[in-house]
């Protein structure tokens, strides 16, 4: 038995299909996923951005200016470095998983998919123990904040870089709304939990 995505994982193309086939029902079922994709959109996106405000904020409150900083600091570099993990993974899925849908060439896309989430993974391992590394050897010059902070952000590098992975994956199957869950309120959240967890 071989594998086939939902409807859901289907392309805008081939749902709209699915749905009708005389070129009204295709215009008005188009009209219709258009009109619920874009709203959905637009609330997660308001969402997300009240909810990056108030753990900024929140993130300030708790940590004071200094430690603030050396929290700005490390969630830049693990930004950065996340860009490095991804290993160009995500605009290849984004890419490239569509296609694999409308050919129906379902084993292939199972394989890109567990193929550039194990890859995300490696690298991001490889990059974070090479960090920590780094950080090791510098802790003289760093500080015993920054230290622990960077330590911090390098464990929480290969959660991040799965997350952006899994946004991409989503925004392949032309699913706006989880895809800005997963990018925009889930790691937040996630990394809002861990913060208060150090």
């Amino acid at each position: 038995m071989t594998w086939r995505p939902s409807l859901s994982r289907l392309s805008l193309f081939a749902r709209l299909r699915a749905e009708d086939t005389t070129e009204d029902g295709e215009h008005n079922a188009m009209r219709r996923l258009l009109r619920r994709g874009a709203s959905g959109s637009f609330i997660v996106q308001i969402c997300s951005a009240g909810l990056g405000l108030l753990l900024h904020v929140v993130i300030a409150r708790i940590l004071g200016k200094d430690n603030y900083g050396a929290y700005a600091l490390t969630l830049s570099w693990v930004g950065l470095l996340t860009i490095f993990a991804l290993s160009g993974q995500q605009l290849g899925v984004v890419r490239a998983l569509p296609a694999y849908f409308e050919k129906g060439e379902w084993g292939k896309a199972r394989g890109l998919r567990s193929a550039s989430r194990q890859l995300v993974l490696a690298v991001s391992i490889v990059i974070s123990v090479a960090g920590a590394f780094v950080v090791y050897r510098l802790r003289t010059r760093l500080g015993i904040t920054l230290e622990l902070t960077m330590f911090a952000g390098l464990v929480l590098l290969p959660v991040n870089a799965q997350l952006q992975l899994n946004g991409g994956l989503h925004q392949a199957m032309k699913r706006a709304v989880s895809n800005g869950l997963f990018t925009g309120i889930l790691r937040p959240v996630l990394l809002l939990g861990l913060i208060l967890l150090i």
